[in-house]
C-alpha cells in the first residue's frame, strides 16, 4: 500500500483534496456571497430557461457575461439530457471543484520543486486539508476563479526561469491573460509575475505577450459592455437600480427624497473635495445626480 502511494503522489494529493470537495459540491447548501446566486448561477439559468431576475448590473453592460456563460454550459447539458435543474448546479459545481485542484497541484510542485518528495508531499497535502481551500472550492466567485489561474501562472513562471522551455513561458503568459479576464483588479499582481516571467528576455516578452492577449482577445465580447448586456426575456423580473431594494419601515419616496439631499451635500458642502472643480462643474453634477434619482 505504501509503495503504490510513493509511486502517485500528486495523484495521492488531488484524491484527498478531491475527497473534502466533492461532498461539499453535492450535498452542501452554503452561500459564502449573494453574487453567486444573482450575478452567476441565476444568470446562468436565465441563458437556458429563459427566466428570472435580472440584476440592474446585467441591464447597463456593468458584469462580464463570461462567467455566467460558462456556468450556463454543463446547466444547458443537463436541460438536454432531461434533467432537472438542481442537476446542472451540482455539475456546475463539482466542475469548479475540479478547477480548484490547480492550487493544490501546484503547491505540490513547489514543494517538490524546491524540497523533493517529501516537499511535494507536505505542500500539496496542506493546500488539499487547507479549510478555505476547500470550503471555497464550490462557489462560483472571480476571486477564487482568477486565483485558480493565477497561481498556476506563477508556478510556471517559476519554471520557465528554471528550464527556458517556451512550453512554460506560453502557459504562464495564457493563464496571466485568464486571470485577468476573470479579476481585471488583480492586474497589480499580474504584472509583477510578468515581470519575474519576462525579466529582461525579450523571447520570453514576446512569447508571454502573445499567449496573454489569446484569452483576453477571445474572451473580449463577454467582457461587461453597453452592447453585451442581454434583453430581459418574457417572464423575467427586473431588478432596475440599487437604490430600488426594499427597506423595512420606509417608503420609495422617502428612500429617493433623501438620496438626493445626500448627494446634493456631497456636490456643495465645505467638506466637498471640490476646490478645484469649476461651479457650472458641480452644478452639473448635481443637476445629473437629481435627474438620476
Amino acid at each position: 500500500m505504501r509503495s503504490r502511494l510513493a509511486a502517485h503522489p500528486l495523484g495521492c494529493v488531488l484524491a484527498l483534496a478531491l475527497a473534502l470537495r466533492l461532498p461539499l459540491a453535492i450535498w452542501g447548501q452554503d452561500i459564502v456571497a449573494p453574487d453567486e446566486i444573482i450575478q452567476y448561477f441565476g444568470q446562468a439559468h436565465r441563458l437556458v430557461y429563459g427566466h428570472g431576475p435580472v440584476p440592474w448590473e446585467f441591464q447597463v453592460g456593468m458584469r462580464s457575461w463570461l462567467l455566467p456563460g460558462l456556468l450556463a454550459g454543463p446547466i444547458w447539458l443537463v436541460k438536454a439530457l432531461g434533467g432537472a435543474p438542481i442537476t446542472g448546479l451540482i455539475l456546475d459545481k463539482i466542475l469548479l471543484c475540479l478547477a480548484s485542484l490547480s492550487l493544490v497541484g501546484c503547491a505540490y510542485g513547489w514543494g517538490r520543486m524546491f524540497h523533493g518528495a517529501r516537499g511535494g508531499w507536505i505542500a500539496g497535502g496542506l493546500a488539499a486539508l487547507w479549510p478555505d481551500l476547500w470550503l471555497m472550492a464550490p462557489h462560483p466567485l472571480e476571486e477564487s476563479l482568477s486565483a485558480y489561474a493565477l497561481v498556476p501562472a506563477c508556478y510556471f513562471a517559476t519554471r520557465a526561469r528554471q528550464s527556458e522551455a517556451r512550453a512554460h513561458s506560453l502557459a504562464a503568459g495564457a493563464l496571466l491573460g485568464l486571470s485577468f479576464v476573470l479579476r481585471e483588479q488583480l492586474a497589480p499582481a499580474i504584472a509583477l509575475i510578468g515581470l519575474m516571467l519576462c525579466g529582461r528576455s525579450p523571447r520570453r516578452w514576446a512569447l508571454a505577450l502573445a499567449a496573454a492577449g489569446l484569452p483576453v482577445l477571445l474572451a473580449g465580447g463577454w467582457i461587461g459592455s453597453p452592447g453585451a448586456s442581454l434583453s430581459a426575456p418574457s417572464g423575467s423580473t427586473s431588478i432596475s437600480t440599487p437604490c430600488s431594494a426594499s427597506l423595512p419601515g420606509v417608503s420609495a419616496a422617502s428612500r429617493s427624497a433623501s438620496m438626493r439631499c445626500i448627494c446634493w451635500r456631497i456636490g456643495s458642502g465645505p467638506s466637498s473635495p471640490s476646490p478645484g472643480w469649476p461651479g457650472a462643474g458641480r452644478a452639473g453634477c448635481r443637476c445629473w445626480l437629481w435627474r438620476r434619482w
